[in-house]
């Protein structure tokens, strides 16, 4: 299970789309967090247009140069696992 949080805020004036997700059942050791770290960065990889569309989806309703959508993963301890940001100007 996964829990989802997404909140919009403005850094310097610049719209930043964060997306955090918990996963749940997973509570990770200093010994497996780089497997599901690595696992997690790849499926960021491969999905980045999804997030570089919303990006530019925000843009559109807020007028700005450059949105940035946050993608964080976090376990069920709320250790992060992997973050990664895409940009509207991608």
């Amino acid at each position: 299970a996964t829990t989802e949080i997404y909140t919009l805020s403005l850094h310097d004036a610049l719209p930043i789309l964060h997306y955090d997700l918990t996963l749940t059942t997973i509570e990770t050791t200093d010994d497996d967090r780089s497997v599901y770290a690595e696992a997690l960065e790849a499926g960021l990889a491969e999905t980045a247009q999804t997030f570089v569309d919303a990006a530019k989806d925000v843009q559109k309703s807020v007028s700005n140069e450059t949105v940035l959508v946050v993608v964080t993963y976090f376990d069920a301890a709320g250790v992060e696992l992997a973050s990664q940001s895409f940009s509207s100007a991608d």
